[in-house]
């Protein structure tokens, strides 16, 4: 995984974080959440 990608996802994880902290339901960042590295999968081939 390149350090973009890393960079990314460390990005998105702390986003995700700081929606549920704020009251987010937690299902719905978790899907997002996976969806997003799942989309960094692909783009990283």
């Amino acid at each position: 995984v390149s350090e973009d990608s890393k960079i990314r996802l460390v990005d998105r994880v702390g986003e995700a974080e700081f929606r549920m902290v704020s009251g987010s339901s937690e299902r719905i960042q978790l899907e997002a959440l996976l969806a997003h590295f799942c989309n960094e999968g692909r783009t990283a081939k």
